[in-house]
């Protein structure tokens, strides 16, 4: 009796820790492209959260269903400012925005970055999306070159 009491209390520190606390994900694959000498970037954030942190940025309601052409912009102007890549010089390459698709909760952002060199060796990426907003933020992104 006293394990089964003990064990209940662990589940409910664990269950309020879990509730009290959210973890936001989001993560991706970035594919390098030999013959365009590119990276091709496919994102899956939340799109509740994307939609809250552009509401505040923008002081109005943004609503990402696919039919706003000021909503896309928006997230096209997020996008571009929070994920970005670097070359071994540390110049910046400027991303070329594909679109977005909204899948039940998840929005699927496509990027592209040109990088005009045969490989990405010494080159970085950063991915700040939702970093400001949400404290437990994590951003995966898998980067897969060559014919893995």
């Amino acid at each position: 009796m006293r394990i089964g009491g003990l064990s209940l209390i662990l589940y409910s520190i664990l269950f309020q820790s879990a509730i009290g606390h959210p973890h936001n994900v989001s993560s991706g694959t970035a594919q390098w492209i030999e013959d365009t000498q590119s990276l091709e970037v496919a994102l899956q954030v939340s799109v509740e959260d994307l939609e809250e942190v552009l509401t505040k940025q923008h002081k109005l309601e943004i609503l990402l269903d696919g039919k706003s052409a000021s909503a896309e912009k928006a997230l096209q102007a997020y996008v571009h400012t929070h994920l970005t890549a670097r070359r071994q010089d540390k110049t910046a390459i400027r991303s070329k925005w594909i679109g977005y698709e909204v899948e039940d909760a998840i929005a699927w952002i496509y990027v592209e970055f040109n990088f005009g060199r045969p490989s990405m060796k010494g080159c970085s990426m950063t991915n700040s999306l939702l970093i400001d907003a949400f404290e437990q933020q994590t951003n995966l992104l898998n980067v897969i070159c060559g014919k893995q």
